[in-house]
């Protein structure tokens, strides 16, 4: 529900197009190649989540920004806590 949220929280975003993808098997939208070609960034919650994907995609990684935001696997769907920790991680990478 992290990424999820995150999709959430930046849905209203007219400057940014936020798409959310997992990499569970369970995931409701899983990683894809097209997801990953349509990404300017990757935002990560886990560093074993981008390990999963370098090592998956390799080729459409290549080039791309990766960035692990280290959050913890352990909060609710906009949980009050997870919304500002993902607002305080991410926002400085897109004020850039």
């Amino acid at each position: 529900m992290r990424s999820r949220t995150a999709e959430c929280i930046y849905t209203s975003d007219d400057l940014h197009h936020i798409s959310s993808a997992g990499t569970a098997q369970t995931s409701k939208v899983k990683i894809s190649p097209e997801l990953i070609h349509w990404a300017d960034m990757i935002f990560a919650m886990e560093e074993k989540q981008v390990t999963f994907i370098k090592k998956k995609f390799p080729d459409e990684t290549e080039k791309k920004i990766m960035i692990t935001l280290d959050i913890p696997d352990c909060y609710c769907f906009m949980e009050p806590e997870l919304v500002e920790l993902i607002k305080s991680k991410v926002s400085p990478y897109l004020e850039q």
